[in-house]
């Protein structure tokens, strides 16, 4: 098996575990920081916070009311307004 031919058969088996969000660049780049702070790789730190987020959402401590806001997506009745959690993040 050819080197490209490895490459190609190990980008197929990553497939199942990426996933592409939009991140704000701010955000993106605090996160690319601590990686390089910490020395974990960066995608480790965003699965751990999710994980972490979905708990916390689960026993209902996140709320989303007051940073969402109507949708021009057919596919969503709603965004958030991150500018107001980046807002109350820089207040505390």
């Amino acid at each position: 098996m050819s080197n490209f031919d490895r490459q190609s058969q190990k980008m197929i088996e990553r497939k199942p575990k990426r996933a592409t969000f939009d991140l704000t660049p701010g955000l993106r780049q605090q996160v690319m920081q601590l990686s390089e702070t910490l020395r974990i790789p960066a995608s480790q730190i965003v699965s751990y916070a999710l994980m972490r987020f979905l708990r916390a959402y689960s026993y209902g401590e996140i709320d989303f009311s007051q940073i969402k806001r109507p949708s021009r997506s057919p596919r969503y009745d709603w965004n958030l307004d991150l500018s107001l959690e980046d807002a109350n993040q820089k207040n505390r």
